[in-house]
């Protein structure tokens, strides 16, 4: 599982409305696709104009030049993957549970925000 994140959280001088406390949009990508290929990305650039935080949840087996790892493995991604990603956005990289966060399902990504 890798994440990618923008506005990344390090960047608080480079991007200076944007804090750990500003809402999250979650975005999983669907069947084929990771961060750099999702199809819609106007929704990142206009989430970034409302300053809202985009993080794409690349599933295990679909970063490129990332091999699988684990044996665990599934097609449209595995909900407890999702589970423990919503709680490392909230308690580390936010670091604070009251942070709004938005799951966006892109096609079959859809399958693991909605179980």
């Amino acid at each position: 599982v890798t994440l990618d994140v923008f506005p990344p959280f390090d960047s608080d001088s480079e991007y200076p409305q944007f804090d750990r406390s500003s809402p999250i949009i979650l975005y999983s990508p669907g069947l084929r696709c990771y961060s750099q290929d999702m199809p819609g990305n106007s929704v990142v650039r206009k989430a970034f104009g409302k300053g809202m935080r985009s993080i794409v949840f690349n599933r295990r087996g679909h970063t490129p030049n990332q091999p699988l790892k684990s044996p665990r493995w599934n097609l449209f991604g595995d909900v407890d993957d999702l589970e423990q990603i919503y709680w490392y956005i909230k308690d580390i990289l936010s670091g604070d549970r009251t942070t709004p966060i938005f799951l966006y399902g892109i096609s079959s990504g859809t399958a693991a925000t909605v179980s």
